[in-house]
Protein backbone atom coordinates (compact mmCIF):
# COMPACT_ATOMS: atom_id res chain seq x y z
CA UNK A 1 0.00 0.00 0.00
CA UNK A 2 2.77 2.47 0.90
CA UNK A 3 5.58 0.94 -1.19
CA UNK A 4 7.05 2.38 -4.35
CA UNK A 5 5.41 1.59 -7.67
CA UNK A 6 7.64 -0.44 -9.99
CA UNK A 7 6.52 1.38 -13.13
CA UNK A 8 4.30 4.20 -14.29
CA UNK A 9 2.84 2.21 -17.17
CA UNK A 10 -0.64 0.84 -16.80
CA UNK A 11 -0.99 -2.75 -17.99
CA UNK A 12 -4.12 -2.10 -20.07
CA UNK A 13 -4.96 0.52 -22.71
CA UNK A 14 -4.46 4.14 -21.66
CA UNK A 15 -5.36 7.55 -23.05
CA UNK A 16 -2.80 9.12 -25.36
CA UNK A 17 -2.08 12.40 -23.60
CA UNK A 18 0.68 14.31 -21.90
CA UNK A 19 4.16 12.94 -22.56
CA UNK A 20 2.99 10.34 -25.11
CA UNK A 21 1.10 12.93 -27.17
CA UNK A 22 4.09 15.31 -27.12
CA UNK A 23 6.50 12.58 -28.25
CA UNK A 24 4.24 11.70 -31.21
CA UNK A 25 4.33 15.37 -32.23
CA UNK A 26 4.01 15.99 -35.97
CA UNK A 27 3.35 12.33 -36.73
CA UNK A 28 -0.30 12.89 -35.71
CA UNK A 29 -0.69 14.52 -39.14
CA UNK A 30 0.52 11.35 -40.88
CA UNK A 31 -2.41 9.27 -39.63
CA UNK A 32 -5.20 8.50 -42.09
CA UNK A 33 -8.21 10.78 -41.80
CA UNK A 34 -11.45 9.18 -40.75
CA UNK A 35 -14.86 10.54 -41.65
CA UNK A 36 -16.96 7.69 -40.29
CA UNK A 37 -16.28 7.93 -36.53
CA UNK A 38 -14.71 9.93 -33.73
CA UNK A 39 -11.19 8.66 -33.21
CA UNK A 40 -10.48 6.99 -29.91
CA UNK A 41 -6.71 6.55 -29.77
CA UNK A 42 -5.36 4.31 -27.02
CA UNK A 43 -1.84 3.24 -26.10
CA UNK A 44 -0.62 -0.10 -24.79
CA UNK A 45 2.87 -0.51 -23.35
CA UNK A 46 5.30 -3.19 -22.26
CA UNK A 47 8.57 -2.82 -20.30
CA UNK A 48 11.84 -2.59 -22.25
CA UNK A 49 15.12 -4.12 -21.13
CA UNK A 50 16.74 -0.64 -20.87
CA UNK A 51 15.30 0.06 -17.44
CA UNK A 52 12.29 0.26 -15.16
CA UNK A 53 11.00 3.48 -16.71
CA UNK A 54 11.39 2.55 -20.38
CA UNK A 55 8.52 1.06 -22.42
CA UNK A 56 7.66 -0.10 -25.94
CA UNK A 57 4.48 1.67 -27.09
CA UNK A 58 1.75 0.88 -29.62
CA UNK A 59 -1.04 3.33 -30.42
CA UNK A 60 -4.26 2.16 -32.06
CA UNK A 61 -7.84 3.36 -32.65
CA UNK A 62 -10.06 1.59 -30.14
CA UNK A 63 -13.14 2.13 -32.34
CA UNK A 64 -11.52 0.10 -35.15
CA UNK A 65 -10.56 -2.67 -32.72
CA UNK A 66 -14.16 -2.86 -31.47
CA UNK A 67 -15.42 -3.09 -35.07
CA UNK A 68 -13.21 -6.18 -35.45
CA UNK A 69 -14.54 -7.47 -32.12
CA UNK A 70 -11.01 -7.40 -30.70
CA UNK A 71 -10.61 -6.79 -26.99
CA UNK A 72 -7.19 -5.15 -26.57
CA UNK A 73 -6.02 -5.85 -23.04
CA UNK A 74 -2.24 -5.42 -23.41
CA UNK A 75 0.65 -4.87 -25.84
CA UNK A 76 0.60 -8.46 -27.12
CA UNK A 77 -3.10 -8.24 -28.02
CA UNK A 78 -2.07 -6.44 -31.22
CA UNK A 79 0.57 -9.01 -32.28
CA UNK A 80 -1.91 -10.80 -34.56
CA UNK A 81 -3.53 -7.55 -35.74
CA UNK A 82 -0.66 -5.41 -36.96
CA UNK A 83 -3.02 -3.49 -39.27
CA UNK A 84 -4.58 -1.81 -36.22
CA UNK A 85 -1.28 -0.30 -35.02
CA UNK A 86 -1.16 3.32 -36.18
CA UNK A 87 1.99 4.43 -34.33
CA UNK A 88 4.68 2.58 -32.42
CA UNK A 89 7.97 3.20 -30.71
CA UNK A 90 9.33 3.67 -27.22
CA UNK A 91 9.21 6.06 -24.28
CA UNK A 92 11.33 6.63 -21.18
CA UNK A 93 9.00 8.09 -18.56
CA UNK A 94 11.77 9.23 -16.19
CA UNK A 95 13.91 10.92 -18.87
CA UNK A 96 10.74 12.24 -20.56
CA UNK A 97 11.95 11.26 -24.02
CA UNK A 98 11.22 8.68 -26.66
CA UNK A 99 10.36 8.09 -30.28
CA UNK A 100 6.86 7.19 -31.45
CA UNK A 101 6.28 7.30 -35.21
CA UNK A 102 3.45 6.60 -37.64
CA UNK A 103 3.69 3.23 -39.35
CA UNK A 104 4.12 3.21 -43.12
CA UNK A 105 1.00 1.94 -44.87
Amino acid sequence: MFGKHKSKAKSGPTEVKGLLARIVGDDWGKLPRTEDHWVDYKAVMRPRSEGANSFDVRIYDQWCAKQMKLNVVDYQSLDEHQELILLDGWVDMKAKKGEIRARAK
